[in-house]
């Protein structure tokens, strides 16, 4: 998770000074389009689609670590109300299909990472 906020951090960084460099760039042209605005513009698009790729990763991490805690809570739950003897009657069925598919979830989460 740590090297995941590094990654985001650095990208963000770079998406900075893209910006500024396109700032400089056109600011000495004097508004005129020029090779080095150019170049400078095509830098800040390219940071700019790498800086998405780097939140859209992190919002993956994120999201499969909610579905792991989901998954855990419902689980404790489960084995919680599994000790009562007065629910242990109850069909379990459609908790144990909700925590198949968080599990299923999860699994296509990680395998996309």
């Amino acid at each position: 998770m740590e090297s995941m906020v590094e990654a985001l951090s650095e990208a963000y960084d770079a998406l900075v000074t893209a910006s500024l460099d396109v700032v400089e760039a056109r600011g000495a042209s004097s508004g005129q389009c020029v090779e080095e605005a150019d170049a400078a513009l095509e830098e800040f698009k390219r940071r700019w689609e790498l800086f998405k790729a780097a939140c859209d990763e992190a919002d993956q991490v994120v999201g499969s670590a909610r579905l792991r805690l989901e998954l855990e809570t419902v689980a404790d739950h489960h084995e919680k109300l599994n000790d009562c003897s007065a629910v242990a009657e109850l069909s379990w069925v459609g908790l144990d299909n909700a925590i198949a598919d968080i599990k299923r979830e999860t699994e296509v989460i990680i395998m996309g990472l």
